[in-house]
């Protein structure tokens, strides 16, 4: 679908050409497109950040490990009130007990976009688990170009016991 859109080609994606190009040619590889949508939208993110140094980033790993206070700074950097409702939401999205969903990734009922309690914790860092170490050297390889401005070399490290 990225590859259609020349426009947005040309704008933000001309550094990752060829590679669309080669992805459309190729038969659909989860690992190999999955590390392509990764640097490609996180390439553009970088894009508009250097753009517009007030915009906020904040990573979803921060957010989802400590959901309460992750959205209190961003309230505050907002200049939101994050008040009684709020945090109440957060812990009801993110802090779900025993009964919510593990795979926050998977559908449940008709919505794709339902409301959909989890423990956002355990999805944080789950492509460590998901991945095979052969799987992760090569989204490694694919992506840690750009994934350097925003993890540190140990949250990068694919050896998992020195893994963050």
């Amino acid at each position: 679908d990225i590859a259609s859109q020349p426009e947005l080609v040309h704008r933000y994606l001309s550094d990752h050409e060829a590679d669309l190009e080669r992805a459309v040619r190729q038969p659909f590889d989860p690992i190999g497109h999955g590390a392509l949508l990764w640097l490609l939208i996180h390439t553009a993110i970088a894009q508009q950040v250097d753009r517009h140094p007030e915009f906020i980033v904040v990573r979803y790993e921060d957010l989802a490990t400590d959901p309460v206070t992750g959205f209190r700074d961003l309230y505050g950097r907002l200049d939101l009130p994050f008040d009684e409702r709020a945090e109440k939401a957060v812990r009801a999205g993110s802090l779900a007990g025993p009964g919510a969903r593990r795979n926050p990734w998977g559908r449940v009922g008709m919505a794709k976009t339902a409301f959909q309690p989890m423990q956002s914790a355990d999805n944080a860092w789950a492509w460590r688990d998901r991945l095979t170490p052969a799987e992760a050297r090569i989204v490694m390889g694919r992506t840690r170009a750009a994934a350097e401005r925003y993890y540190g070399p140990d949250e990068l490290a694919l050896d998992r016991e020195h893994a963050a």
